[in-house]
Parts: C-alpha cells; sequence; structure tokens
C-alpha cells in the first residue's frame, strides 16, 4: 500500500495537509527526536481551528495570535451580549406582557451590576500583590 508523500497516510489520504512541525535529534541523546511544539500531539488529535492557531503562531508570534484571537472572540460575544438585549427589548411589548416600574428597574440593575462585574475583570492588574511575612525584629531576652 502507497502513502501519501505529504502525511504519511495510506492514500487515498484525506486530503488535508497542516503544517507538521519538524523534527529534530538532539544532540545529547542520540537518535531521540523531539518537535518544536511544547506539547506532541498527533494530527488526529487536533482541531483544524488548532492546527491553525499553531501555524499562524509559528509565522506571527504568540502576541499577534493572541491579540487576533482575542479581537475575534471578544467581538462575536459583545455582538451576541447586544443580540440578547436587543431581544429582551421584545419584552418591552405592553400588549403581550404584563410588567411594573420596579421589574424594569431590577432587570436593568442586574445588568448593570454584571456588566461591572466583567469591567472590573477587565481592569486587574496582570500581577496581584502578593502576600509575604515582614521580617521579624531581633527578639530580646
Amino acid at each position: 500500500m502507497s502513502k501519501c508523500p505529504e502525511c504519511g497516510e495510506p492514500i487515498p489520504c484525506s486530503g488535508f495537509h497542516p503544517a507538521v512541525p519538524k523534527a529534530f535529534t538532539l544532540p545529547q541523546a542520540s537518535g531521540t527526536v523531539v518537535y518544536d511544539s511544547p506539547v506532541v500531539v498527533s494530527q488526529e488529535q487536533r482541531t483544524p481551528s488548532e492546527m491553525r492557531d499553531v501555524a499562524r503562531t509559528r509565522f506571527l508570534g504568540l502576541r499577534a495570535v493572541n491579540r487576533e484571537r482575542f479581537m475575534r472572540i471578544a467581538e462575536n460575544r459583545t455582538n451576541a451580549v447586544i443580540e440578547r438585549l436587543r431581544i429582551l427589548g421584545n419584552c418591552s411589548n405592553r400588549g403581550a406582557y404584563e410588567y411594573t416600574p420596579a421589574d424594569v428597574k431590577r432587570i436593568f440593575e442586574e445588568i448593570t451590576r454584571a456588566a461591572e462585574s466583567t469591567r472590573r475583570q477587565f481592569e486587574r492588574t496582570a500581577s496581584r500583590p502578593r502576600f509575604k511575612l515582614e521580617a521579624s525584629p531581633a527578639v530580646e531576652e
């Protein structure tokens, strides 16, 4: 049975050939094959999204990939929150729903509280102060 020169799978292969890490041999450990990713995972265990991230990380660098991932996910989640608020606004139809001003006040207080809690998560400093005991003064007898 012949094998695909790209991925080594039996022909016909899946046709999907992700960037596979190049192997190299460590001089001190003869014959040991090491890959340039921190965790060696087989192709079957990685999702296409993970394989794209690995390839992009090598090309752009980790910071650029993290920024790009943040922008993609944050935009999608922000748009989802806005859409859910728009749908909540549909409850304002007095012909279909009955509510009091106190109900509306409680709803928006809770939404505001959740939004402020999320904002505080973004405003936290990356390094939190660590607990540290002060050196004790010399004990005199």
